[in-house]
């Protein structure tokens, strides 16, 4: 319904000569058959009404647009909203008001992967957690595993039998946290002596796979990296806790 353009104005100057307010007795059992209420007491209720008529105008006036959106389709186009309880994740928010709490809350982890050459011929060491001076957030750790063939299961390392090109870690009991996928990842460090590596992360069946190519995306078996060789990879994932 549109607003109208006029509202009643009776005695705007509420002039005590022309307005009385009938008894509280009266005003609960209201005119009876018969009776005829002095016009004082109709200028009352119609001065009344006038009175609230214009503050509710006042009121609703400086409601805004949002006020008269329907409440399950509400549109938020400007403006800000500051001092209120943090939204919850099941609420579409964070639960948090700082970014390391969001991003736990969240489950987003960043982890760095260190590879470095195995002790044995055609192995090589692998740990995850911080390492180099590099401090992630929401760290997945596991500990260093030495001398991890193609083919072995190695802690929560596991290298793939036939080509070596793929090495995942688990989320078995002491393993990393079930991921949900990976945001992104990168080859933040390479001594491996091995020329145009590149590297690939995914997440699949609780597991977070690491792939190494060339340039040309051909399979490089990471065993073949230098002695002393090593590489890091930081890798941010999302996990379900």
């Amino acid at each position: 319904m549109a607003k109208p353009t006029t509202k009643p104005e009776w005695i705007p100057d509420s002039d005590p000569s022309k307005i009385e307010a009938p008894s509280a007795s009266k005003q609960n059992t209201g005119w009876l058959s018969g009776e005829k209420p002095p016009y004082q007491f109709f200028n009352w209720f119609w001065n009344l009404v006038s009175k609230w008529v214009e503050y509710l105008e006042d009121l609703t006036d400086g409601l805004g647009t949002m006020s008269e959106q329907d409440a399950d389709s509400v549109a938020i186009t400007g403006g800000s909203v500051t001092g209120i309880t943090d939204l919850a994740v099941a609420d579409g928010g964070t639960g948090a008001s700082d970014a390391p709490t969001a991003a736990a809350h969240l489950g987003i982890r960043s982890s760095l992967l260190v590879i470095e050459d195995g002790t044995n011929a055609d192995t090589i060491k692998a740990e995850l957690g911080n390492g180099n001076g590099y401090q992630g957030f929401n760290v997945d750790t596991l500990a260093q595993v030495d001398n991890i063939a193609k083919g072995d299961t190695s802690g929560h390392f596991y290298l793939y039998v036939a080509t070596g090109h793929i090495l995942y870690m688990d989320s078995l009991a002491g393993g990393i946290h079930v991921p949900a996928g990976v945001l992104s990842s990168e080859l933040v460090y390479d001594d491996s002596g091995i020329t145009g590596l590149r590297i690939s992360c995914y997440a699949y069946n609780e597991k977070i796979y690491v792939l190494f190519h060339s340039e040309g995306h051909t399979d490089v078996d990471i065993t073949t990296i230098k002695s002393s060789g090593r590489i890091e990879i930081l890798i941010n994932y999302i996990t379900n806790s």
